[in-house]
């Protein structure tokens, strides 16, 4: 059985799309676990109703805890040998399941698909076939493959020591998931033709979204965590290289600036891998030692947005 877990917040116009879809696909043994994580509109109301409709489907009302904690929720109270997960506002394609299923064997815990982005194109995995948990976390880190928990299977034991997070991570939360359920995995397999999953991406969202350095430094570190015991020089490395570009996107741009009171500062100033990085991880270096630079910068990714925005309202 495949339990399939739906966290929903406020998603009154997608959610019964997005069962309907699930509901239609060829695979037939199946579970539906929807999570209303403390929605205010009418979300609970639209999922008690299908639950009546469909035996398969369960649902549970929480308070809102987040996406990460939701899905947790929800492979605690699944019953499948292998658990997928679902965004309320998107869909599956009608062999999703049937096509994954496919590639199981007794070694791989994680089978990964690819996604079609927004009926626009098709997500192109940098890496494919069978990997070890170490090559998988590194292009992981490096978004060499995608980054989302959905467009995958995940064997069910390796969920089971996971702890439910303390704190709410509005960004890359996903992220953290996957590096978890990669390093308790033995192989995972990435396969580029099979498209399961239609995903609604949505920029503005993406661009506003924002979390304080201290916030992104807990991140870090929860991923640090994780991967120390692997002790792998390449998958250290890319998590450098992940810090640089979210300093340099999701701070510096978005005007958070760092210096040597900062903890993710003086971890990335001191990295022994700071001989390895990219060139452009070494322009975010030199670009992270002068507030200046910093504010020029921000400046300028500003001026560029607004520049956008105002040739797409003449558009």
């Amino acid at each position: 059985m495949i339990s399939i877990i739906i966290p929903a917040y406020n998603a009154e116009k997608e959610i019964e799309r997005c069962i309907e879809s699930i509901i239609n696909q060829s695979f037939k043994d199946i579970e539906i676990i929807i999570i209303n994580d403390g929605s205010r509109d009418d979300t609970s109301k639209i999922i008690n109703r299908l639950a009546k409709k469909y035996p398969i489907l369960k649902a549970i009302h929480t308070e809102n805890q987040g996406a990460y904690n939701a899905r947790l929720t929800g492979v605690k109270e699944s019953r499948g040998e292998w658990i997928t997960f679902v965004d309320a506002d998107d869909t599956i394609t009608p062999n999703a399941f049937t096509d994954l299923y496919a590639l199981i064997n007794d070694q791989n815990d994680i089978i990964v698909g690819t996604i079609n982005i927004n009926n626009k194109r098709i997500f192109k995995h940098q890496i494919t076939g069978t990997l070890s948990r170490q090559q998988y976390i590194e292009a992981l880190l490096t978004y060499k493959t995608s980054i989302g928990p959905c467009a995958k299977l995940f064997r069910r034991n390796i969920f089971d020591n996971i702890q439910f997070s303390k704190i709410k991570i509005p960004v890359n939360e996903d992220l953290l998931l996957l590096v978890y359920l990669a390093a308790h995995s033995r192989n995972i397999h990435i396969a580029k033709d099979i498209i399961c999953y239609n995903y609604i991406f949505r920029e503005l969202s993406m661009r506003t979204a924002k979390m304080s350095i201290e916030s992104w430094t807990l991140l870090f570190n929860l991923i640090e965590s994780i991967i120390k015991p692997l002790n792998n020089e390449s998958v250290n490395i890319a998590l450098l290289e992940l810090k640089l570009s979210r300093i340099r996107y999701q701070m510096i741009n978005l005007g958070q600036y760092l210096n040597p009171r900062y903890e993710l500062y003086n971890q990335v100033i001191n990295s022994p891998y700071l001989f390895a990085l990219s060139k452009e991880g070494q322009q975010i270096v030199q670009l992270m030692k002068s507030t200046i630079r910093q504010c020029f910068a921000h400046t300028k990714y500003s001026v560029y947005i607004l520049c956008r925005e105002i040739i797409n309202k003449i558009r």
